[in-house]
């Protein structure tokens, strides 16, 4: 059985929602469209552009926007091992930002697991129940960190090197929970709204 993305427009389904922080959308003419660009992860960029690119024509095969997608989620699997390996963002200083350390990290999780819901349903659609729900386990078990993740209730800052606390582990919006904790959310709603769909 061979589909094309455009059945997923016609099935009125989103592909990809677009998180609020991290993707900076160029605007330009009403003609032209927005074009992506990430600023927290910057080797996606590219890839992100060529599936947006391929699930706008509605020749493209499915397999080809399947590749591209486990290639996004491999770009982003890789940007979440940079920011985690990044000792600038260690301690509160990774609360307090949205594209280093942990939250970096986060936000790299969130991204993958959005491609991985997309694949998920398009396994699902070729009838690959399997690999299917091998992609939306793997998408749940990505936004589960990011979920749950709280700051540090105090973080340490240091003065002449002596270490002392009262520096806050807050996150930018004043909230213990993860910048992006929300498109976490909003994923694991959509990859369980996709497990009911597949066969028991």
């Amino acid at each position: 059985m061979r589909i094309f993305v455009f059945v997923l427009v016609a099935l009125g389904m989103s592909l990809v929602p677009t998180l609020a922080l991290g993707v900076e959308p160029k605007p330009k003419p009403s003609q032209v469209p927005i074009v992506f660009s990430d600023k927290v992860c910057p080797n996606a960029t590219q890839p992100v552009r060529d599936f947006d690119a391929q699930t706008a024509n509605p020749d493209t095969p499915v397999d080809v926007v399947i590749a591209t997608g486990n290639r996004i989620i491999e770009v982003y699997r890789e940007c979440v091992q940079e920011k985690l390996s990044n000792p600038t963002g260690q301690g509160a200083i990774s609360a307090l930002s949205t594209d280093i350390g942990i939250e970096g990290a986060h936000y790299g999780q969130v991204r993958q697991a959005q491609y991985y819901v997309v694949t998920g349903r398009l396994q699902r659609l070729l009838g690959n129940t399997n690999t299917a729900r091998d992609d939306l386990e793997a998408a749940l078990k990505l936004v589960k960190d990011t979920i749950e993740w709280r700051a540090s209730s105090q973080g340490v800052s240091t003065s002449n090197n002596v270490n002392r606390g009262g520096s806050s582990g807050r996150s930018s919006f004043g909230s213990d929970y993860s910048n992006y904790r929300q498109g976490a959310l909003d994923i694991q709603k959509d990859a369980q709204a996709e497990f009911a769909l597949l066969p028991k």
